[in-house]
């Protein structure tokens, strides 16, 4: 219990530091390509990256466990690369051939879907190929472009400088403080079992403090707005003088405090029960291979899959929500 406190404590400072230097670094006024990716993002999208390629190697060890032999390197080479297209795409090719951004995304992935037949071809023995040919789309799908959400919201093409980045630590906020509020809460006073035969520790008390915890939470920040403190503040990109900074809170939460407070509560119940989901998925992947965790790479969470499972599932929702369904950005 006490080394998840403090692994999860400066794991959250870790991420709210990555987030505020991608803000600041956003906020640039200079011109040329490297200036237009600038504004759209840099420490995110490579440590988005660096995820993504974990995520990737992971989920390839578990899937030979399993007695799948998916094609590693093509999976892991489209998973990193479908992590950086939305980065790529709001940055270089939008500005100069102005369309929609999903054409070229979906572009990518035909290419990443498509282009593993190259590694079914040499083969001479066809047993168990549809199965390795649909763990390969599972990784890439998985560790590369359902995450890949998160860099659509950061880069997208009418957020300017770092209000993407504020959007994102929001939508990871709410989805990560479900996952500490049903361990405690599970912990504390869970009693009836969710789905014991995909993870044991898992209550049905557990689920509804995690939805509680993430409404709470959604509507914080969607009331932080007003209360935000004028002493917290940072530049708010225009280029003008110092004594025209704008206050910290109002800046990360002004696109959020578009939506209504009924949206907020839908936002905070379907950003829980989508990352729960995704954890339930991860743990599906683990009990498959029979592993308890996908790595060790952090003491008492694992690897890179058990960070990122909730959002791996989550980012997906909140995009279709804040950009299609209630159209904020």
């Amino acid at each position: 219990m006490l080394n998840r406190l403090t692994y999860g404590a400066a794991a959250i400072t870790v991420i709210f530091a990555l987030i505020l230097f991608d803000a600041l670094i956003s906020s640039t006024v200079a011109e040329g390509v490297l200036a237009d990716l600038r504004r759209k993002g840099s420490v995110l999208p490579m440590v988005f990256a660096v995820l993504a390629f974990g995520a990737a190697v992971e989920l390839s060890r578990l899937a030979k466990s399993a007695g799948l032999r998916p094609q590693v390197r093509w999976a892991v080479f489209w998973s990193v690369a479908l992590m950086l297209a939305p980065w790529f795409i709001s940055g270089i090719l939008l500005p100069r051939y102005p369309s929609s951004g999903a054409q070229w995304e979906l572009a990518a992935v035909a290419l990443a879907i498509g282009g593993t037949v190259v590694g079914v071809l040499p083969r001479r023995d066809f047993s168990g190929a549809l199965a390795d040919v649909a763990a390969t789309w599972a990784i890439i799908i998985y560790a590369g472009f359902l995450p890949s959400f998160a860099l659509q919201l950061r880069c997208h093409q009418f957020l300017h400088g770092p209000d993407g980045a504020w959007l994102i630590l929001i939508v990871l906020t709410v989805v990560k403080v479900s996952d500490i509020g049903a361990f405690f809460i599970g912990s504390a006073v869970g009693t009836h079992k969710l789905v014991p035969w995909i993870s044991p520790k898992k209550t049905v008390e557990g689920a509804i403090g995690g939805i509680l915890c993430s409404v709470t939470v959604a509507l914080l920040f969607w009331y932080a707005f007003e209360w935000a403190h004028p002493g917290m503040t940072v530049p708010d990109g225009s280029g003008t003088a110092p004594d025209e900074f704008v206050p910290l809170m109002h800046t990360m939460t002004e696109i959020f405090h578009a939506l209504t407070v009924p949206q907020v509560v839908i936002f905070g119940i379907l950003m829980s029960v989508s990352g729960q989901l995704g954890d339930l998925l991860e743990s599906v992947f683990k009990r498959a291979a029979k592993a308890k965790d996908s790595a060790k790479l952090l003491p008492a969470f694992g690897g890179v899959l058990d960070i990122i499972d909730s959002p791996v599932l989550a980012v997906p929702v909140a995009w279709f929500l804040l950009t299609c369904l209630w159209p904020v950005v």
